[in-house]
């Protein structure tokens, strides 16, 4: 069946999702069967998202009713793979979860189709510890910013929304610390940069840069068709995006505006129906979508501005 979500563990292994209800690790360097399935606990569910918690071996798993039950957040120990997912906490309301991302701290950070809200949660004591307010419009995607200096909170969080921006939360504080603003249709995507910088896809065809300290706009890549997942390419300078119509784009994104800001490659990933996609340790690629989990060495083309993988 499909896969809505892939994440990878520490350990090389990956983990899907399934809208029937499934979950499922996976070895990248084998391919083939899944290592190990189980069921989610619960009938009548559907739109499954993945998140791996910092301990590196429990995944958290976005689960939505069908009839807009509410949702929850089952918990999944990879070192027990025969184990149910257990459920952490069920939300008290019909919203629906649209995005998660593992904080620093070990907290979860939860954003929502039907409201714009984001929840921070402790899935371990199964609480909603603080609500962040500010998007008009479906959460879309989350991710976790570096921290900018030694301590153990949560830090920094980046979301991005159909309202067309990206917002940087200080979670410590509870407060939207940045509205960045650019995009002209829906943000489906965000990557953080080995130099720290953000990354943000769009439905308008554009990947935008941003200095996330100064909060402003410091590259745009021209793209073919809009993205909806971005990662970043190991040992290398390029950032791989991938669109709904599963057209692969390749960027170098220290060397855009040289070039404009044009993909270096576009490839079809024919038959891919990619929602997720992740990068292996080997530079290999991984989508999951309709047609489940897919393992792809995508040629990618060397010049004395870009560093060997």
């Amino acid at each position: 069946g499909g896969a809505a979500s892939v994440v990878l563990l520490p350990d090389g292994r990956l983990v899907s999702c399934t809208p029937s209800g499934r979950v499922a690790l996976w070895s990248a360097v084998h391919g083939g069967a899944p290592l190990a399935e189980a069921e989610i606990e619960g009938l009548f569910r559907s739109f499954y998202l993945c998140a791996v918690l910092p301990d590196g071996h429990r995944v958290a798993i976005a689960v939505n009713g069908r009839t807009r039950a509410p949702s929850s957040i089952v918990v999944w120990d990879t070192r027990d793979v025969l184990q149910v997912a257990r459920r952490a906490i069920d939300f008290g309301d019909s919203s629906q979860s649209s995005a998660l991302a593992a904080l620093p701290s070990g907290h979860l950070a939860v954003g929502f189709f039907t409201n714009g809200a984001l929840l921070i949660v402790d899935v371990d004591a199964g609480a909603v510890l603080a609500t962040l307010v500010g998007h008009s419009d479906a959460v879309a995607v989350l991710a976790a910013l570096p921290r900018t200096g030694p301590g153990t909170g949560s830090g920094r969080l980046a979301s991005a929304c159909g309202d067309r921006t990206v917002r940087l939360w200080d979670v410590d504080a509870r407060v939207c610390v940045a509205t960045l603003a650019g995009h002209t249709v829906c943000v489906n995507s965000l990557v953080v940069l080995p130099d720290g910088r953000l990354a943000s896809g769009s439905s308008d065809g554009t990947v935008r840069l941003w200095d996330v300290g100064r909060y402003v706009c410091v590259g745009v890549l021209q793209g073919d068709t809009g993205t909806h997942a971005l990662v970043v390419l190991p040992g290398s300078n390029r950032l791989a995006g991938v669109s709904y119509d599963d057209v692969l784009q390749v960027w170098d994104w220290d060397t855009h505006e040289a070039t404009g800001g044009a993909p270096r490659l576009s490839v079809k990933l024919a038959g891919a129906e990619a929602d997720a996609l992740v990068v292996l340790p080997d530079g290999r690629l991984a989508t999951g979508g309709g047609r489940g989990v897919r393992l792809w060495q995508v040629p990618l083309p060397l010049d004395a501005a870009q560093a060997p993988m």
